[in-house]
């Protein structure tokens, strides 16, 4: 007789700690979502605050790695995480930047930077595979590639509304514009990798929707995979060629082969 042991499950340790997974995964997901929600504003604003002492103008810093903590969480988590990014930007502009409510940058900015990136999420999620990790060198080149594209959209329409704003000279734009780009891909190419592999699956554990992408992964490969009918692969009529220039033998759907008619 076997005994069966209760496997159990916890998101940041082995397997073998914690409550089993099937209760883990359902257990007051509201709650942790709430939680997830408030922890990601903290360390958006947070992260936004060291920022400050790396201006070279204002609400342009030479690193900034909120944009890369938001877009991982955008492509990791999706929808769920745009308001929390949302909320932080907004946050950062009053409590780092003390902001006007009326300026152009809290008007304009603080919305358009997470707007932008997460439509960039919203498309990487389509391309990266369903666990949203980096398993290849497709996977790498997509992320970095439309980090780098975004970024540099975001840079010159974010310039623009500093130099509407007066808050930088139109001599400046350019050079603004550039050292913006290079300060968000800085971060989108170190911060967004590191978390998407090593902090994100966990995350996504504790929100309860890995075992829904392992399910819908699963279902995939499961359609793509060949058939196998008595050990055998299902294998598509065709005729193989005989050495005497006629139809030799042709192989039937269950892989057993039958002889023509023409060569006896």
């Amino acid at each position: 007789m076997k005994l069966f042991r209760l496997k159990t499950y916890s998101p940041f340790g082995l397997k073998g700690e914690g409550v089993s997974e099937q209760e883990f995964a359902g257990k007051n997901l509201p709650a942790r979502r709430a939680i997830f929600f408030v922890i990601s504003v903290v360390i958006f604003v947070l992260l936004d605050r060291s920022t400050v002492f790396l201006q070279l103008w204002p609400g342009i810093s030479a690193w900034y790695p909120p944009v890369g903590f938001g877009l991982a969480l955008m492509i990791g988590i999706g929808t769920e995480a745009i308001p929390a990014v949302v909320l932080g930007g907004y946050l950062s502009g009053v409590l780092n930047y003390h902001q006007s409510f009326t300026s152009l940058e809290f008007l304009i900015i603080n919305p358009m930077i997470p707007l932008v990136y997460a439509m960039a999420a919203m498309k990487l999620r389509r391309w990266l595979p369903a666990d949203k990790r980096i398993h290849s060198m497709r996977d790498v080149i997509l992320l970095l590639g439309m980090s780098l594209v975004t970024a540099f959209a975001l840079a010159f329409l974010g310039a623009t509304v500093l130099v509407a704003g007066h808050t930088i000279s139109s001599a400046e734009y350019a050079k603004a514009a550039f050292n913006w780009w290079v300060g968000d891909v800085a971060a989108l190419w170190s911060v967004t990798p590191f978390l998407l592999e090593l902090i994100l699956p966990g995350v996504r554990v504790y929100l309860g929707m890995a075992k829904k992408e392992e399910t819908r992964e699963g279902k995939t490969k499961e359609a793509r995979s060949p058939k196998r009918t008595g050990g055998k692969l299902l294998l598509t009529s065709q005729t193989i060629p005989s050495p005497h220039g006629t139809s030799g033998k042709a192989a039937d759907r269950s892989g057993t082969e039958t002889p023509d008619p023409g060569t006896d």
